[in-house]
């Protein structure tokens, strides 16, 4: 989480075809360029980027031609800005995942 805040975008080659992929949602929170493949339920989340934020590609070829692109010294904001900023989210989402997973008990079914 720290790279990716700290990073000018995001990049998520994966080929496999993830329902949810929770470092794009990471990334988008994070106001970064996210570069992505369309593949699994990715094109969905585009639904929580700003416009341009999340850039989907066909294949990996034109996911690599459009980061030869990208210019390396432009500084991208986190969409969330003022007294809240991506940092307090940060560490929220990190504590998150440092912490110990609990699954609820279920109500016992008559």
């Amino acid at each position: 989480m720290r790279m990716a805040a700290l990073s000018n975008a995001v990049v998520v080659p994966s080929i496999c075809e993830e329902s949810f992929s929770t470092t794009i949602l990471e990334a988008l929170l994070l106001g970064k360029p996210t570069y992505a493949l369309a593949y699994g339920g990715t094109p969905e989340m585009a639904k929580y980027a700003a416009r341009g934020q999340l850039r989907l590609h066909q294949d990996m070829q034109a996911l690599v031609q459009d980061l030869i692109a990208l210019d390396a010294d432009t500084s991208f904001r986190p969409m969330l800005d003022g007294p809240g900023g991506a940092d307090p989210v940060t560490h929220q989402l990190l504590r998150i995942y440092q912490g110990p997973f609990t699954v609820p008990e279920s109500k016992s079914r008559p």
